[in-house]
């Protein structure tokens, strides 16, 4: 199986599947690395700090920086952070809301801002060191010299986000290695990979597996992505391969869709929709031209099958289904009858 076509479809979705997955990791090591200093402070749980330390430091850029302070007096500042709402139409403020107040609690004979959710008299507060963002700092005459300290303590909810990562990241980590394991089993042994598992079902895998090689090697035509044999339409996929037996074709047409910006129409999109005899529903995606000529090439090989779409076949496929399956093949028959009356292959 591995020299054949279906083997080189296996190893590249196989291929695929450990790229992606390797990435996923990647990934989710690189999130964890670049936020390694707020995720071990929110896994830690925030410490206290001393007014000896708060006061000396010049800077929010200490690695433990989620903290709870205990200050001697705390005062508004008279400074709120507003949210407001705009009329995507019209620009207009439809409402708004106070999200956060700007506090000042004493500690010693310094002064921490405190940005909090809630207007409050409390001396105790845990949250992130962090930054005085330069308008306010305008605005409360934060500079060197002044009582003020240069950086403030953020005491919105500090892990949230951290517990979010956190709940992603693990199962994403986990996701690529469980692909990593089946990429190598599926190396191992390629009967085991959804390709094949999807094949057998048309019959003895290794007769199926080197019938559409043979098929492949002796005569084939692509259209797009689409290959085309004499029994089989396949069509490769990032992680698999969507395989149809010619057999299996009942319905075939063209379906355009419009597609519309603000009402405007923008451009068109066409695929050829397949129904097969097992009733799934199969549309392959193509520009206008290879459209036509998977319809031009599906009636030479299937000329029994229906071809063309109306309101009317499509309400016999969802009344009856069976019988419509039926009169295809019945068609197919009549089609085998007159083919070997003229001489011709009949499959």
């Amino acid at each position: 199986m591995r020299e054949t076509l279906i083997g080189e479809q296996i190893r590249r979705a196989n291929r695929n599947l450990l790229v992606m997955s390797v990435l996923l990791m990647a990934g989710v090591l690189a999130l964890l690395a670049l936020n390694t200093r707020y995720l071990l402070n929110a896994v830690q749980g925030p410490r206290s700090i001393s007014r000896a330390e708060l006061t000396s430091l010049t800077s929010p850029d200490v690695f433990r920086n989620w903290v709870t302070v205990r200050g001697e007096e705390t005062k508004s500042t008279g400074v709120t952070q507003v949210m407001r709402r705009k009329s995507k139409y019209t620009g207009t403020v439809t409402s708004e809301s106070t999200n956060a107040y700007y506090l000042a609690t004493r500690v010693g004979n310094r002064v921490l801002l405190v940005k909090s959710p809630h207007e409050s008299a409390a001396t105790t507060f845990t949250g992130e060191l962090q930054e005085v963002p330069e308008e306010l700092a305008s605005q409360l005459s934060v500079k060197p010299g002044s009582p003020v300290l240069p950086f403030m303590l953020n005491a919105d909810r500090y892990p949230d986000l951290a517990y979010g990562m956190l709940v992603v990241a693990f199962p994403a980590f986990a996701f690529g290695l469980w692909n990593v394991a089946r990429w190598r089993m599926h190396s191992v042994d390629p009967t085991g990979h959804p390709i094949a598992r999807k094949l057998a079902e048309h019959g003895d895998l290794e007769t199926v597996v080197n019938g559409m090689d043979h098929e492949f090697r002796t005569s084939h035509r692509r259209i797009g992505d689409i290959l085309l044999t004499t029994s089989w339409m396949l069509k490769p996929t990032t992680f698999g391969l969507t395989a149809l037996a010619m057999r299996d074709v009942i319905w075939v047409y063209k379906k355009v869709t419009q597609h519309k910006t603000n009402f405007i129409p923008t451009h068109k999109s066409f695929a050829v929709v397949i129904r097969s005899r097992s009733g799934l529903i199969l549309e392959f995606s193509a520009n206008d031209r290879q459209t036509d000529e998977l319809l031009q090439q599906a009636q030479l090989q299937v000329p029994w099958a229906i071809l063309g779409f109306d309101k009317q076949l499509e309400q016999q496929w969802l009344r009856d289904k069976n019988g419509f399956i039926a009169a295809v093949d019945v068609r197919r028959e009549e089609y085998y009858q007159w083919a070997r009356a003229q001489g011709q292959p009949a499959s």
